[in-house]
């Protein structure tokens, strides 16, 4: 991998944590049909096909030589908050509290800490407050968007609350609601084709939400739900519109006091879910930065129709580089996170390869582990109706990470800095 640092000799000296998920080297024996009371149809299940165990990472020692035959002596040694300091000498930046923090992020993203990123930087997170802003800001300049304006402010709010959009769509449509409601009270005062416009949009859109809000005829959920472009369009376009309203409303007029008021609303709650798919956008694009062999994906958040509350499901979709369009049906990993009434909060991976799935399921609650492995016939049966074949299943007590997963980052505790004797 591409040394993260332009100058300083750093190097990462144990295998960092890149979110992979653990199908391939399960933690727990996986499960077996052969010798378990549990499930007597699941003949032929096969576990999830394990990985080559990864080499043992070397322990971190005091200072040690490294000999290298005909070349000037060297050690390694583990990265200290020092090196920080000296790499932003080398910059020329004094060692504020801020510049170090920002150094030690763009080394945990793996970018170069380089002039011109420290000084793109600076000017992205210049005039911000939230704690996340230097977080977001080396994302932006990860994911390659720092050129878009409100980049680190969206991020912010994704870092803040990630997974938002069940409930941002739930407040659009309460605002929309509202603002039918203040429509009619007003329609004595407005032209005729001005509020029969504004009626049919908002029947249009809230069309939409309801769409995305629940599940089809089928029971199943539908496609439309990854749309992202065209639901971002309508939605930007309205929000738009209503900004051009509302500036037109006389503000001394009193009987234009809650139309106002409920198309700021609307306004403001279509601008805060429209970030929260941009979000989604920025976090699918590819980094400026992988290590080898780290899974790449596409990303969603959809709401849940499983939950009675206003709640999200998050979709992740591994990519692949040499299929057109970046998405390999055939052979991919899908990983959904999500909450239900009854569960709690649940992951599933899967893996599918050849017409054969693997499943891997996270959760924190050893009955639901249990209920999981109990209901494995049901689900070999499903996947038999669908043409796929049931390869392995397993149930782990432990929370998937999913930002782990789209945002990989660096243990700075693994990092090591080279220094050679002269």
């Amino acid at each position: 991998m591409m040394n993260p640092v332009q100058s300083g000799g750093l190097s990462n000296s144990s295998s960092a944590n890149w979110g992979k998920s653990a199908l391939g080297k399960p933690v727990e024996k996986p499960f077996s049909v052969e010798g378990s009371p549990a499930v007597g149809r699941n003949a032929g299940v096969e576990s999830a096909p394990k990985a080559a165990p990864a080499a043992p990472a070397a322990p971190v020692k005091t200072p040690t030589e490294v000999p290298k035959q005909g070349a000037t002596p060297s050690f390694s040694r583990p990265m200290s908050e020092t090196d920080i300091v000296d790499l932003l000498f080398k910059l020329q930046q004094p060692p504020t509290s801020d510049n170090k923090k920002s150094v030690a992020t763009l080394l945990k993203y793996g970018l170069p800490v380089s002039s011109e990123n420290f000084d793109s930087l600076a000017q992205l997170v210049k005039g911000k407050t939230p704690s996340n802003s230097t977080e977001s800001a080396v994302i932006s300049l990860l994911k390659g968007v720092a050129d878009v304006p409100k980049s680190v402010d969206i991020l912010s709010s994704f870092l803040s609350n990630p997974a938002q959009v069940g409930k941002l769509m739930d407040q659009v449509q309460q605002s929309m609601q509202k603002l039918q409601t203040q429509l009619i009270l007003q329609r004595a005062t407005m032209e005729p084709p001005l509020y029969m416009g504004i009626q049919s949009v908002i029947a249009n859109l809230d069309d939409q939400l309801k769409k995305l809000m629940h599940k089809t005829q089928d029971n199943e959920l539908s496609l439309t739900q990854l749309n992202r472009k065209g639901v971002f369009q309508d939605f930007k376009l309205f929000a738009d519109f209503l900004g051009g309203l509302d500036s037109k409303l006389s503000a001394e007029d009193v009987n234009n006091a809650q139309l106002k008021q409920s198309i700021q609303r609307l306004k403001e709650n279509m601008t805060q879910m429209l970030d929260n798919i941009a979000s989604q956008a920025i976090l699918s694009k590819e980094s400026k930065t992988t290590k080898s062999g780290q899974d790449l994906f596409a990303y969603w958040q959809v709401p849940n129709p499983f939950s009675t509350a206003p709640k999200t499901i998050e979709l992740l979709i591994k990519k692949d580089p040499q299929k057109k369009g970046g998405l390999n049906p055939g052979k991919t990993r899908i990983v959904l996170k999500f909450n239900t009434d009854d569960l709690g909060d649940m992951a599933v991976t899967v893996d599918i390869e050849n017409q054969k799935v693997w499943y891997l399921f996270h959760t924190d609650r050893v009955e639901v582990k249990g209920l999981i492995l109990k209901l494995t016939p049901e689900l070999k049966d499903r996947m038999e109706a669908l043409n796929y074949t049931l390869a392995g299943v397993q149930a782990i007590e432990k929370k998937l990470d999913i930002k782990q997963l789209l945002l990989p980052t660096l243990n700075l505790d693994n990092l090591s800095r080279v220094s050679t004797e002269i």
